[in-house]
């Protein structure tokens, strides 16, 4: 019974989403068990350039921090909620019967993260310069909607516009002290979200915006940790004696 709801619940989702679920998942749970190595799927122009193209793509769909230290399980899921959450609602909802545009939205910001790995000339994993291109393109996109910020509880609420604000300075915290070292991805997510805003800008300026969007009149409550991922991902941390990278 529970099997199939979790199949009914998989293959609810968006084609789209299903695969980069399904993809970063898998992946994820190798590197964890070490059935993967890292090394394979990083961004690396000596290997792209002796033809493992592929890396373009792999590099940037892991849920980790770094091959070098990946981080504890719960950042893991927190990250994996985090972008498919926000992948899930620009397909479903803001990019609904519009595919191609979608698609396109997301090979420039595969693009973009190319580019800055590129630039960088650190091989590694650049995924959360995708993460946060996303989560910031919905955000400036639903400026009008709210956050809940404590799981449950209706006690402070912030703007929408906020959102990549709060997941920085979140993750900024709880990847401490590897936040400030050589292998930080807080570049990484900054640079996404000025990818993100760029986007959500030109989406705007050039008609891409539904009206309906710009003329509601009550916004929509979000919850910035839904109460049951709380329960999970504390429980996970006590069971890992309280680390959370």
């Amino acid at each position: 019974m529970h099997g199939y709801r979790v199949q009914n619940e998989y293959t609810s989702f968006p084609f789209l989403t299903r695969i980069a679920a399904t993809y970063s998942f898998l992946v994820t749970c190798g590197f964890v068990f070490g059935k993967v190595s890292p090394n394979s799927l990083i961004y690396d122009e000596t290997e792209i350039a002796s033809g493992e193209w592929w890396r373009y793509l792999t590099a940037h769909l892991f849920f980790g921090m770094h091959q070098a230290r990946p981080g504890a399980i719960v950042r893991y899921i927190i990250v994996g909620m985090n972008f498919l959450r926000y992948f899930y609602y620009m397909e479903n909802y803001f990019f609904f019967q519009r595919k191609f545009q979608f698609l396109t939205m997301i090979f420039l910001f595969f693009g973009a993260a190319n580019a800055f790995a590129s630039f960088n000339e650190v091989a590694g994993f650049y995924g959360d310069v995708v993460r946060m291109a996303i989560i910031t393109a919905w955000s400036q996109i639903y400026y009008q909607d709210k956050f809940s910020v404590v799981a449950g509880l209706d006690l402070t609420r912030f703007n929408a516009t906020k959102l990549p604000l709060v997941w920085l300075a979140f993750f900024s915290f709880i990847d401490y002290p590897l936040s400030i070292a050589p292998i930080s991805p807080v570049p990484h997510m900054l640079f996404g979200m000025v990818v993100g805003y760029l986007y959500s800008f030109l989406a705007f300026r050039f008609g891409m915006v539904p009206e309906g969007l710009t003329q509601r009149r009550e916004p929509i409550i979000h919850e910035l940790i839904y109460p049951g991922e709380m329960f999970v991902y504390i429980v996970i941390s006590v069971l890992q004696g309280g680390r959370m990278v």
